[in-house]
């Protein structure tokens, strides 16, 4: 679908005419002022070329303060699901979502020249290996790609798109001083190494994992409850005869007995 549009939008019977272009732009509130020309020098004024437009579509609004880091080995994405962490798109641990195709090999190794041969900001280098961090093999993959959309796969299969991480790793340059995620994988760690993080999650994978299991353990649970009741019941049943019986014997023993007055057999 992607390919198909950009193909389209480069055919002449398919260009707008300027004219219409810039009406439109002219109707937008936030470009009030300004002429298409106008409006496209100040939104590219410090953009060098398109590779360099690529890469500052690429990043975030805001880009995180990079700080050094200390060591670069982090759990797989694997590892971190088995101690509990929870991967969503746009959630807490933020993750831009990849679209792995043919061409983006290609793509993220001009953006990689060009971050790491003549741009001050290492931001896509830094999200390659933090990516790669992530995904040591097709498991991970398989996490990342089926379970929680994070990364789109248009190749073959997930070997593919491991091998295409993996090769954008080879020579990639980037410093520990200035890592942009340098705070994720410390923090990443300090959870990992926490085991109830890891009991609470096994807890959860294993009898949690679907409703038919959630069911299960309910029923179990239930079937638990009522063994106990009836065992303490039963205890407490034979409590009581016992606690009976004790009584009949303390009262025959008490009995008075039958000797030669008659008082005694009188009184009994």
């Amino acid at each position: 679908m992607i390919h198909d549009i950009r193909f389209d939008m480069i055919l002449l019977e398919n260009q707008l005419p300027f004219f219409f272009l810039n009406d439109l732009v002219k109707l937008s509130k936030p470009c009030k002022g300004y002429s298409l020309i106008e409006f496209t020098h100040r939104f590219l004024k410090e953009v060098q070329h398109f590779v360099d437009f690529l890469r500052i579509c690429q990043q975030p609004t805001k880009l995180p303060q990079p700080r050094k880091l200390k060591t670069l080995n982090m759990p797989s994405a694997a590892e971190l699901r088995q101690a509990g962490v929870k991967f969503k798109l746009g959630g807490k641990l933020e993750i831009s979502r990849l679209l792995v195709i043919d061409q983006t090999e290609i793509l993220f190794r001009n953006l990689q020249a060009f971050g790491q041969c003549n741009c001050s900001d290492k931001y896509v280098t830094n999200y390659i290996t933090m990516i790669n961090l992530l995904v040591y093999n097709t498991r991970d993959v398989e996490i990342l790609v089926r379970k929680k959309g994070i990364k789109e796969n248009w190749l073959i299969d997930n070997d593919a798109v491991l091998s295409v991480l993996h090769n954008l790793d080879i020579e990639n340059l980037i410093f520990l001083d200035n890592f942009y995620f340098s705070e994720i994988v410390e923090d990443l760690n300090k959870y990992c190494r926490k085991r109830r993080h890891k009991w609470k999650a096994s807890l959860k994978q294993k009898f949690f994992r679907n409703p038919w299991a959630i069911i299960s353990v309910i029923a179990a649970a239930i079937l638990l409850m009522l063994t106990v009741i009836q065992t303490a019941c039963s205890i407490i049943q034979v409590v009581q005869v016992y606690y009976l019986s004790c009584l009949v014997i303390v009262s025959f023993l008490n009995l008075p007995a039958v000797f030669r007055d008659g008082k005694t057999l009188q009184n009994f």
